[in-house]
């Protein structure tokens, strides 16, 4: 019985060893891929080693020169020809898509800005002078007018007046709101006095926001002319550029003429 049992193991060695030489000369010419896979048998190279492939991994991530590389993304061109404006996905709180645009300040006062015209009420013919910072120039105020001007930081309002002009109520007016009145006389005989006060009271820079106020132009022109032509040493054509928004006009009534003879007087002597 062990007799049989170890011919059977020998037989069995023999037909294995066989066996094997057989499956190796088929795997050279089966279907199955040196590198484990199947696939169409790889076509041996005529001359040189024979190079061993990678390993998969890095076959599985090897990039092919041959290959174009991805284009970027196309974005969509600005709209306008203007760059828009990248914002996050998820704004903060209280931020919205539109630029902030920043709010004119309530405060109205003379020194950060001119009156608009909305707060002009009452002042008729009010500009602001060339050249002069914080003095304007206008007619007689009302009574809205006056408040507009301490509303806006006013502190002085100049009142050019004729001789007989009673100035009182406008006096009363303009102190009641806490504005300085300064009444000045105004008549060709005596044009050279009121250059003088006037041109102290418009260069007072502790006077200012000065408010100039006539009642037609007239006296506040005339005036307006000569400071610019004595002190500020303006040519004719300039002093009238710069004095006709102020009340200056030719010579079409007896009192305009009146005073352009003063004015020339006062020129002739200085």
């Amino acid at each position: 019985m062990m007799r049989n049992l170890v011919l059977l193991a020998v037989l069995v060695g023999v037909l294995l060893g066989s066996g094997c030489r057989h499956f190796r000369k088929r795997c050279d010419s089966c279907d199955r891929r040196p590198d484990g896979f199947l696939g169409p048998p790889v076509t041996p190279r005529e001359s040189g080693p024979r190079i061993a492939p990678p390993d998969v991994p890095e076959a599985r991530f090897r990039i092919d020169p041959s290959f174009p590389p991805s284009s970027p993304p196309r974005t969509s061109p600005p709209r306008n020809g203007k760059p828009e404006l990248m914002l996050p996905e998820a704004p903060p709180p209280g931020v919205g898509t539109e630029l902030p645009v920043e709010r004119r300040s309530s405060n109205k006062g003379f020194l950060e800005a001119p009156l608009q015209p909305g707060d002009t009420n009452g002042l008729s013919g009010y500009t602001t002078v060339p050249s002069y910072d914080r003095v304007a120039n206008g007619r007689r105020p009302t009574i809205d007018g006056f408040d507009a001007l301490k509303a806006n930081g006013f502190r002085t309002v100049v009142y050019l007046h004729a001789p007989s002009a009673n100035v009182s109520a406008a006096r009363d007016v303009a102190e009641k709101r806490g504005l300085r009145f300064v009444p000045i006389a105004v008549a060709p005989a005596t044009l050279r006095t009121a250059l003088d006060e006037f041109t102290a009271i418009v260069a007072d820079q502790a006077a200012r926001p000065v408010y100039v106020a006539d009642e037609d132009g007239v006296r506040s022109g005339a005036l307006w002319y000569l400071v610019f032509r004595t002190t500020d040493v303006l040519g004719d054509d300039a002093a009238r550029l710069r004095a006709t928004p102020l009340g200056l006009t030719e010579a079409t009534t007896e009192e305009q003429k009146q005073f352009w003879l003063a004015i020339q007087n006062v020129l002739a002597k200085r």
